[in-house]
């Protein structure tokens, strides 16, 4: 009569513990490419928002430029809320003060002086505070004028509505001034303006920034 041997097949507890460990590995690894590429993608997609922000804010801005007829080295008209104690914005590589056309609700030039074609003019300031890049308003004083002055952003009343932010989480707002022969000069001189504005973020711990630069001729009339 034959016995009858069974012979079982399985793992050792070595072979588990050893299987189990790569197995581990392999999860880690996995989860910390799917990481590290979620987190790239995360960031360039910051990067294209600021970026893509950057230049529609440029985009305005330079509209409002080139329908300016100059820049100031001086704000031509007074402000009670201007920095420090004087009542006068003072334009150069961080402030840009545009003198613009004062009009009508209907676009209608006002004229100071019909004659010789010269209008009324409007002050456009553009300025940063704390972060973000703001538009402050100062209104010629003349009827029918179309716009008001504004006031710092919480300080607002009425016929004095908040000045306009242009953009957040600026790092940087910059502006050079060149003549018609591409040489840099003071902005009372200038026939033309070169803006730079970057901004910047945080995302998974890095800093990400966006910079982007465009250049503007003034109509000059």
């Amino acid at each position: 009569m034959k016995s009858l041997r069974h012979i079982q097949s399985g793992f050792t507890l070595v072979e588990l513990a050893v299987a189990t460990a790569i197995t581990g590995i392999l999860i880690i690894v996995v989860m910390s490419f799917t990481i590290d590429s979620f987190a790239q993608i995360s960031k360039d997609s910051a990067r294209s928002d600021l970026l893509r922000e950057a230049q529609i804010t440029l985009d305005n801005i330079s509209e409002d430029a080139r329908l300016s007829s100059n820049a100031y080295a001086t704000s031509s008209l007074l402000d009670e809320n201007a920095p420090g104690a004087g009542t006068t914005w003072t334009g150069g590589s961080n402030v840009m003060i545009l003198a613009t056309a004062a009009q009508d609700r209907n676009k209608n030039i006002l004229f100071a002086d019909p004659l010789h074609y010269t209008s009324y003019k409007n002050n456009r300031i553009y300025f940063v505070n704390n972060g973000t890049l703001y538009r402050r308003t100062l209104a010629a004083n003349v009827a029918n004028n179309a716009v008001q002055t504004s006031c710092p952003v919480g300080q607002n009343h009425p016929g004095c509505p908040d000045d306009s932010t242009m953009a957040n989480n600026v790092t940087n707002f910059s502006v050079k001034y060149f003549d018609g022969n591409n040489q840099q000069v003071s902005p009372n001189d200038a026939r033309s303006v070169e803006i730079t504005l970057e901004l910047g973020k945080v995302k998974y711990g890095e800093n990400i920034y966006a910079k982007y630069s465009t250049r503007t001729v003034f109509r000059n009339e």
